[in-house]
């Protein structure tokens, strides 16, 4: 028989490995229940935090983009009609206007065409869609000077009998200002047709007192040739008519297009149309006519544009 001799050292380590037996199955499968429970919860959690936040900033980006938009139209609104302050322009229902610049010639010019041409605030209804805001008003503020017709303008005159000049400008050398750094534009309205036609002065005649508006000239032209004239019927003027500076006609038309911005377009310059985008998230615009009471300018009812 023999005697076998086991040191203390080797029980105990025995001993430790017996005790480190590692996870169990189920173990392992409660842990990843519960990692997954808290995942989804966080998940959860986070995605209501940025849902919320989401339609916080699209509430807000949808409140600027409307202040911004009521911003634009209350400036210009409000400056709607300078320089178009006398009263004669708004009965023009037909307005006669031409330019050419070494090419083909425009005419009507899109500034001066439309129903009310001369209008300063316009709207045009759009049934279920958006309505274009139209607003106008003159570049010279200094185009309430008007002066009246000594006698008939047939449509073949280049020439204007006044009863008085005072006010106009040509653009040449003294004795006119020296502010006049370019030639009036002017408008004759007869209000008893509704008639009305732009031209450009080319020379004023104080000893006359006489506007002259020659077609051509080398550069461009607001004064068609009279074969153009006869051809478009351009009509003639009677005593009486008057005769008003409206510098350049800027115009400009406001709508929501089909991406829900609010654009601009601007037709001020003859030839070129300008769009430009002011406002996004815009779902519609809609436009009505304040009704006054003449008397105390008190508005009593609001219409739409039909």
């Amino acid at each position: 028989m023999k005697t076998m001799f086991v040191s203390p050292t080797t029980r105990i380590s025995a001993g430790r490995a017996a005790r480190q037996h590692g996870l169990s199955l189920i173990e392992t499968m409660i842990g990843l229940v519960m990692g997954l429970i808290v995942t989804l919860v966080i998940t959860q959690v986070w995605g209501n935090f940025e849902n919320q936040k989401q339609r916080s900033v699209s509430g807000s980006t949808a409140q600027q983009s409307g202040l911004l938009a009521f911003t634009e139209l209350e400036q210009d609104i409000r400056s709607a009609g300078a320089g178009l302050t006398a009263s004669a322009a708004f009965d023009c229902t037909n307005v006669f206007s031409y330019y050419e610049n070494g090419g083909a010639p425009i005419s009507p010019l899109p500034a001066y065409s439309g129903s009310m041409p001369m209008v300063p605030v316009q709207i045009t209804d759009g049934g279920a869609g958006s309505d274009t805001l139209t607003v106008k008003r003159g570049s010279d503020m200094l185009g309430a000077l008007s002066a009246t017709l000594r006698d008939t303008m047939p449509p073949s005159s280049a020439e204007l009998n006044l009863n008085s000049v005072a006010g106009f400008c040509d653009g040449q050398s003294p004795p006119n200002p020296p502010a006049c750094a370019k030639p009036d534009k002017i408008m004759v309205i007869d209000a008893t047709t509704g008639g009305c036609t732009l031209m450009e002065v080319t020379q004023v005649q104080a000893g006359p007192v006489k506007l002259q508006h020659n077609p051509g000239g080398g550069g461009p032209t607001y004064n068609p040739p009279t074969s153009f004239q006869s051809g478009a019927g351009w009509p003639g003027f009677s005593t009486g008519a008057k005769v008003v500076k409206v510098g350049d006609l800027i115009s400009h038309a406001y709508t929501v297009n089909a991406g829900n911005q609010l654009a601009l377009t601007d037709v001020t310059v003859p030839g070129t149309t300008t769009i430009s985008i002011l406002a996004s998230d815009i779902v519609k615009l809609k436009a009505q006519y304040g009704i006054a009471d003449p008397m105390t300018e008190a508005v009593t009812a609001w219409v739409n544009a039909t």
